[in-house]
């Protein structure tokens, strides 16, 4: 068998290892929970610094939304707008046509009459002219004159 002094030698050398390892897992877990604390530490300051930030972009997010809905009724307020007047526009259009067609009517009308007046105008004015008279209106002024009228030129 072997010495038990080499045994106790042996047992002492575990047992220092045993010491060692159980102070550096000690070393360790105090390294851990100090890293630990300073994360916390940080993850605190940095939710501070962003609560500010935070709170404004939801700020911002309910403005946009507010104007986005503000848009939208707009573009429906002058959709709408814009139907109507295009509806009033062809209205007027379809008026103006009327009128247009009405007028022009009485236009043509009133350049018929004209052109009435005119030739009337025309034929009075054509026959002050002395005219040559045919066979048919000296047999009728012969006629005339046999019952009893003057004769032209007699007075």
């Amino acid at each position: 068998m072997t010495d038990i002094g080499t045994t106790n030698i042996w047992l002492a050398v575990i047992a220092l290892a045993l010491v060692l390892q159980a102070a550096v897992m000690i070393g360790v877990a105090v390294a851990l929970l100090q890293l630990v604390r300073r994360a916390e530490a940080a993850v605190v300051r940095v939710q501070r610094r962003l609560e500010p930030l935070a709170t404004a972009v939801h700020a911002l997010m309910e403005d946009v939304h507010w104007l986005s809905e503000t848009a939208r009724r707009a573009e429906d307020s002058v959709s709408t707008a814009v139907q109507r007047l295009g509806d009033r526009v062809e209205r007027a259009r379809d008026r103006v046509d009327w009128a247009r067609d009405r007028v022009t009517g009485q236009v043509h009308r009133l350049g018929r009459v004209a052109r009435a007046v005119q030739g009337v105008m025309a034929s009075i004015n054509g026959r002050r002219r002395p005219a040559v008279p045919t066979e048919e209106d000296r047999q009728a002024i012969e006629n005339f004159v046999a019952e009893g009228a003057p004769a032209r030129g007699a007075s």
